[in-house]
């Protein structure tokens, strides 16, 4: 994922849980992947339900 970066998702609600905001992935030519998973479920760490910490 070199040279990417995730990105906050406030209109899309995590797939498993519910929460907001996801994530999305935006490549270095400006294509976006909507995971669909919120920060805890994406990474794994509860530390991540802060953007900040992506």
């Amino acid at each position: 994922m070199s040279g990417n970066t995730a990105e906050p998702n406030y209109d899309i609600a995590c797939t498993v849980c519910g929460q907001k905001p996801t994530v999305d992935i935006v490549a270095l030519n400006g294509s976006i992947e909507h995971t669909a998973l919120c920060g805890v479920c994406c990474f794994g760490e509860a530390d991540c339900a802060d953007p900040e910490n992506w």
